[in-house]
């Protein structure tokens, strides 16, 4: 088939990505070239800009087959993917720590440590986190994106060698970012958003079209599934589903939750270059609404792939990755096509140079500033530069050496859940000291590969592992639930036996940051010290986390009464839909109230 028409849309959206990139630092802060203006865009951003970004960099080449196949798979409770594991986690991002992090004034997320930490244990902390986060974080992701985007893109226009796909699209990305910074990712970003929506909403309504709206697509889907029409037509968790039971949703709920916030990577640089406090928590909330239109619009056109292709309904993991390609061959006109293969170009592209700008900055910040000392402001941008240079080509080795994505991801599973919850408690437990720090991330990925050898060993759980999806799924959950468990359970031991940091550092942490929680017995030195009460509005982490319960019900019934709407199930869709209305204004005074009051504890002037 002759792909001429769809590869102009391509290369036509390439350019205005260039072009738009390459003037973005005129754009917000009329071409100014400081280290600021580099890596944080002049700290001036507003929150829909910056939250815009930071969805769209957790949107990689992998989304699209694998939300598509899972949708095709098991129908609208495919939503439960993805609100399980980012609706109450960026909320309390939102709530509980993006005021903190950027009233404390550092420029990256493992900065935050010299401030924790005492002398040579903090700068070892600093350093390891970044380096850390880096390569098991970042480089891994940015050569799955690439190796992704040949994936999908190569069999289309007949690339078969991934060298060819990757020299069009780094150079582009390397050279908005090289140029403009922060700011070439924000104001591109805004673009590719445009794109991506505008792509997944077309694809949508085609689908629609074709079935003669949503009452028919709802026929379609009853004529050719029968019995199983209504599982795959209800958007709730459902006990028997192949992939997704309610257990299998808590556990997701659970382990991409606790902990979340108290570390922060991308999108800590995005909190950082907010203009205030309000903003820099809005950040989270524009990302979460971003990324939820994104997904729920990407995966109601899978009930059209079903209806054509019946056997990817329930299929293995293998079959089910086709749907995405098969959904737009059935139903994309040319040009379309090549709008939609944009969108996956664009997600890529967000995300790697996201990694790429944050990854230089961290580097420059906390690698060569805390090693070497912190370059002069001239030299730490051509650093950073080089640094992108650096990072990128270890990813294209990534690329070069792997031809599978989930490959890729596997190296990665079980590194960060079992360590979560020393997140909080470096901010909301004075006793958090720098043994207890290195006993959660050391233990932590040994417990958990250490389980993989035991529990196989275990005659039932070889049993239930070897069962279906579902299942097995089920399984991996309860070993990383057990991992963060004992890890915990090892590093509380470690802070309650040892000795806290020096007060003094405890006490210049507190008047810095006034972070929340167990801090007691500091503040009392700090008032003993000073002779005067230090007044803290109270309940904030209670608060924090109430208001992030009405705005998780507001976006869940929001994601629930559209996916009713899709299929002509207009009662309880609007029913839904009015309800999440009320959370929505409930959440809006609630926030602003609640956001108020952690501005009021703020830094404490010497």
């Amino acid at each position: 088939m002759n792909r001429t028409f769809d590869l102009v849309v391509v290369l036509v959206y390439l350019a205005c990505t260039f072009t738009i990139g390459i003037f973005a630092s005129r754009i917000l802060h009329r071409g100014r070239k400081t280290t600021e203006d580099f890596f944080l865009a002049g700290r001036d951003m507003k929150g829909w800009i910056t939250g815009l970004s930071f969805s769209l960099a957790a949107v990689n080449a992998d989304v699209a087959p694998l939300y598509v196949g899972m949708g095709a798979a098991m129908g609208l409770s495919v939503c439960w993917f993805y609100l399980s594991r980012f609706t109450i986690g960026w909320l309390i991002i939102a709530t509980l720590f993006a005021v903190k992090w950027r009233q404390i004034g550092i420029a990256t997320g493992p900065e935050f440590f010299s401030l924790r930490f005492k002398g040579n244990q903090g700068k070892f902390v600093r350093v390891y986190s970044s380096l850390y986060g880096l390569f098991v974080g970042m480089i891994p992701w940015i050569g799955a994106g690439l190796l992704g985007l040949h994936m999908i893109v190569g069999p289309i226009f007949g690339i078969e060698n991934k060298i060819i796909t990757i020299s069009i699209v780094v150079p582009i990305i390397l050279g908005y970012v090289w140029i403009s910074g922060f700011a070439g990712i924000l104001v591109v970003d805004i673009f590719l958003g445009i794109v991506i929506v505008l792509a997944n909403i077309a694809l949508m309504f085609i689908v629609l079209f074709h079935f003669g709206g949503p009452t028919g697509l709802a026929d379609a889907i009853t004529k050719v599934h029968g019995a199983f029409a209504h599982n795959i037509m209800n958007p709730l968790p459902q006990a028997g589903n192949a992939i997704l039971t309610p257990m299998v949703v808590g556990a997701w709920l659970l382990l991409s939750t606790f902990g979340i916030g108290g570390n922060v990577g991308a999108e800590g640089q995005r909190i950082i270059s907010c203009r205030n406090n309000r903003e820099a928590a809005k950040m989270a909330v524009w990302a979460e609404i971003t990324l939820f239109i994104i997904l729920l619009s990407l995966t109601l056109p899978a009930l059209g792939a079903i209806v054509n292709h019946p056997e990817l309904y329930r299929a293995v993991p293998a079959q089910r990755e086709l749907a995405y390609g098969l959904l737009l061959a059935d139903f994309l006109p040319k040009g379309v096509l090549g709008l939609a293969l944009a969108a996956i170009v664009a997600s890529v592209m967000s995300t790697v140079s996201s990694f790429l700008n944050y990854g230089s900055q961290t580097f420059v910040n906390d690698v060569y500033g805390t090693l070497i000392g912190k370059p002069k402001e001239a030299q730490a941008v051509w650093l950073g530069r080089f640094f992108m240079l650096v990072i990128m080509a270890v990813s294209l080795l990534v690329v070069y050496f792997s031809n599978s994505l989930i490959g890729i991801a596997v190296v990665l599973i079980g590194l960060f859940g079992s360590t979560a919850l020393i997140g909080w408690a470096q901010w909301w437990w004075w006793r958090i000291n720098f043994k207890s720090w290195v006993t959660a991330n050391v233990a932590g990925p040994v417990v958990y590969f250490s389980l993989s050898f035991i529990l196989s060993r275990i005659d039932w759980w070889q049993q239930q592992a070897t069962q279906v999806e579902s299942v097995r799924q089920q399984m991996q959950m309860y070993q990383a639930v057990i991992s963060m468990v004992i890890t915990t359970s090892a590093w509380m031991f470690v802070a309650f036996i040892t000795k806290p940091e020096d007060m003094e550092l405890l006490k210049s942490f507190y008047r810095k940051a006034r972070p929340l929680g167990l801090w007691g017995p500091v503040r009392r030195a700090i008032q003993a010290e000073e002779g005067r009460k230090i007044d803290t509005p109270k309940l904030l982490i209670p608060a924090g986390l109430f208001v992030t319960f009405l705005g998780a019900t507001w976006l869940i019934l929001s994601v629930i009464c559209l996916s009713y709407l899709f299929v002509g199930k207009w009662n309880i869709g609007i029913l839904c839909g009015v309800v999440a209305i009320i959370f929505a204004i409930a959440f809006k005074y609630a926030f602003r109230w609640h956001i108020d009051r952690m501005a009021i504890a703020g830094p404490i002037p010497k």
